[in-house]
């Protein structure tokens, strides 16, 4: 991550704070700077000294077995995925600063990809990044919600997409099944979701919602976009668009979380309605 991200995320925007921090860090070898060129932004990352105080403190029981050669490795990837793995971030602190703004409690956001994760019919699926957060109600009541996020640098083929959003809706249905027969869940995986497809041009957008739309079995409101220009100023505001949106070519933005007319019309937040959603 960058001194920006360390700002925003732990040191409540305050640059110079994060800087006279991180150079501690560095002092004492916790933490390591990829190279770069002059006028790029610093990169921060854990060393391996850094990792054996977190693994010292038990910080890293709450996170899957890893070996730390590993994990060094991943300081050592391409610039493409430095500039994916960046993008992700900038959509956490997105998040986390949005939540305020809009009354809700983030609960868990990470970016970890061994982390979020999981095995789904038809196999594998990585999201991004996991946010888990908690709204209120007009009733004093709380609801939690649970989002899986995909960032597109348009550098896969929509194909790759679409089978994804599959594997997505296939974990959902099975759910949905579940609820249905009254198991109960554990784990983090194992609760109703939405999964939000992040990307870089509204063209994009357009046509990978017209082929979850029209794929067999269609996809029509378990994904819903945006693009990363609008998710980074506020992924909570009116931005996201369902394939099944694609049908009124009078179709706008809608909120994460309904308003008043939209709890009229559905009770129940739409971020949770997977027995509704295909």
């Amino acid at each position: 991550m960058t001194i920006r991200h360390v700002a925003l995320l732990y040191f409540d925007r305050r640059q110079e704070a994060a800087k006279k921090r991180l150079q501690k860090l560095k002092r004492t070898g916790l933490v390591g700077e990829r190279p770069r060129a002059q006028f790029q932004p610093s990169i921060i990352f854990l060393t391996r000294g850094g990792l054996q105080v977190l693994r010292e403190q038990g910080i890293l029981d709450l996170y899957p077995t890893f070996d730390v050669p590993s994990l060094e490795r991943r300081a050592r990837v391409s610039d493409l995925t430095i500039q994916h793995e960046l993008a992700v971030l900038d959509l956490k602190v997105a998040f986390q600063s949005a939540a305020a703004a809009h009354g809700l409690s983030i609960l868990e956001c990470t970016t970890w990809p061994l982390l979020n994760q999981f095995t789904a019919p038809g196999g594998v699926v990585k999201p991004d990044a996991f946010v888990r957060f908690r709204s209120a109600s007009d009733d004093n009541t709380t609801e939690e919600h649970h989002l899986f996020i995909e960032l597109d640098q348009s550098t896969e083929p929509l194909g790759t997409l679409c089978d994804r959003s599959r594997r997505y809706a296939a974990h959902a249905k099975k759910i949905c099944g579940q609820m249905e027969r009254g198991v109960s869940h554990t784990g983090r995986h194992q609760h109703p979701f939405r999964v939000l497809y992040v990307l870089r041009s509204r063209e994009r957008r357009d046509i990978l919602a017209e082929r979850l739309r029209t794929a067999n079995p269609p996809i029509l409101s378990l994904v819903w976009l945006t693009t990363f220009e609008e998710a980074s100023n506020d992924p909570f505001g009116a931005i996201w668009l369902r394939p099944i949106d694609y049908r009124n070519p009078h179709r706008s933005g809608r909120p994460l979380l309904p308003g008043p007319a939209e709890r009229e019309r559905q009770p129940e937040s739409v971020l949770v309605q997977t027995r509704k959603a295909s």
